[in-house]
């Protein structure tokens, strides 16, 4: 049985669209049998009334569909086999050969002739601009045998100085290739080079992000009729602007892409010669801060998840501990050797914020400050800081009762001047506050390191001053 889709692995795999102007691939015409019967019919139709729907990239000349002899579906031919399109003659070209013949082929459309001319004439009524010239030979400085042939050049005149500006008009995305060859061109000449379209396809973003937009920061530009209007009415080149502008997702763990467009003026762009960038929205930029966002609320998760495991006297499961630890240890974070040494530790910070104790046996907040500064000594600092944080001072204070003997006064605070007395000696906190578990407990507590800070600085300053805690 006939197949009827249209074939792309054969040599005319691309059409010039009579009505649109635009370069498309063969295959993507009809992918199934239907849609390939009702395009074969209404191809044949329009020839017979001399109004061709589908034209050769190259020389222009009507053509048709042809049914494989293999029955694998069908394909484009030229209606006649006459002149000396490479189409027809050079049917051992390679790809890429195809691709610039294409490709030099649709400057000659009719489109492609009316973009260039807006083009032109836009650059010439902007005074930021001089030397506008059409199709002209840009031969390198480092090669006199290696040139180009812009559709449009001009020299941009700014305060940075003056920058060779050639513009391609590129009215399809498949020949894209071309691309590369010609960046490299103008990067090596220091001029910068600018693709512009006749109009902007979002039904295609794999295509059109990989050719167009990707190379540019995800930006891409057109003229068009609006355009050119605008662009003469205020003396200044316009172009519209597409570019792809990554958004948050409502989980806050992952991004979507969205199109956006805007009629810009040629000087809102940031030109960076040396990347072939003009950027108008800077993607990677805004990708990067959504990616750190996204990567920190994961994390944070994974440290609530923690925190909150930790708060339970009877855990039921290790997974948020083992989680816990293994985004440390990406993180290159230090953790105390013994992962009882710090679950214990951690309970005992997670109370100070609490104001009472969480995950262990303690009833009060003043046995979990007994048990830092008894066991945990390296954590007294990040203990008072996040108690100080959290306005749990005086709840210390009052909880500060020997009621074995009331009369011999409060046991936290004979603890404390005993630390003073300690640091004194050494000259040094280091035994109270171990820095090499900063990063950890600021993991944890991201929002005391203010106090911590401030804690830190003023005893170290009263050490050097030898004055009272």
């Amino acid at each position: 049985m006939q197949d009827f889709r249209i074939r792309g692995d054969t040599l005319l795999d691309v059409v010039y669209d009579n009505l649109t102007g635009k370069i498309i691939r063969a295959d993507s015409l009809a992918q199934d049998n239907d849609e390939g019967l009702k395009l074969r019919e209404r191809v044949q139709k329009h020839l017979h009334r001399d109004t061709p729907l589908f034209r050769c990239p190259i020389c222009h000349k009507p053509v048709k569909l042809r049914a494989s002899i293999d029955k694998m579906g069908q394909y484009f031919i030229h209606e006649t086999v006459e002149g000396n399109c490479p189409y027809l003659q050079e049917r051992g070209l390679s790809q890429d050969e195809i691709r610039a013949r294409n490709f030099n082929g649709q400057k000659e459309s009719p489109a492609h002739k009316e973009t260039k001319a807006w083009l032109a004439e836009c650059l010439k009524a902007d005074s930021s601009f001089s030397d506008v010239m059409v199709e002209r030979r840009f031969t390198s400085s480092h090669d006199s045998k290696s040139y180009r042939v812009p559709d449009v050049r001009a020299t941009l005149h700014s305060p940075e100085g003056d920058l060779v500006v050639a513009f391609e008009i590129q009215l399809s995305s498949t020949f894209l290739t071309e691309i590369v060859g010609r960046r490299e061109f103008y990067l090596d000449e220091e001029a910068l080079l600018i693709w512009v379209s006749r109009n902007f396809e979002e039904c295609d973003p794999q295509m059109t992000q990989h050719d167009i937009v990707a190379p540019n920061n995800m930006n891409a530009f057109v003229i068009n009729a609006d355009t050119h209007t605008k662009s003469l009415a205020e003396g200044k080149l316009h172009m519209e602007c597409h570019w792809i502008q990554p958004t948050l997702a409502e989980d806050e763990a992952s991004f979507s892409k969205v199109f956006c467009t805007q009629m810009i003026s040629f000087h809102d762009l940031k030109l960076t010669p040396k990347l072939q960038h003009a950027v108008f929205y800077d993607y990677e930029a805004s990708k990067a801060t959504l990616l750190q966002r996204i990567t920190h609320q994961a994390e944070r998760r994974v440290v609530d998840q923690y925190l909150s495991w930790c708060t339970i006297s009877n855990q039921q499961s290790d997974n948020p501990l083992c989680a816990f630890i293994r985004l440390c240890r990406q993180k290159q974070i230090n953790l105390p050797k013994q992962e009882g040494k710090l679950i214990s530790v951690t309970q005992h910070l997670a109370s100070a914020r609490a104001g009472t104790p969480v995950g262990h046996h303690f009833n009060k907040l003043i046995e979990c400050a007994h048990k830092v500064i008894d066991s945990h000594t390296p954590f007294f600092f990040y203990f008072r800081a996040i108690c100080t944080f959290y306005n749990w001072d005086n709840r210390l204070i009052e909880q500060d009762i020997n009621k074995r003997r009331p009369w011999e006064g409060p046991l936290w605070k004979p603890k404390v001047d005993k630390a003073w007395k300690q640091m004194q000696r050494s000259g040094s906190i280091k035994e109270y506050y171990d820095d090499s578990f900063r990063d950890l407990v600021l993991f944890m507590f991201p929002e005391i390191e203010p106090t911590l800070d401030k804690k830190v600085n003023a005893t170290r300053y009263r050490l050097r001053r030898n004055t009272t805690l």
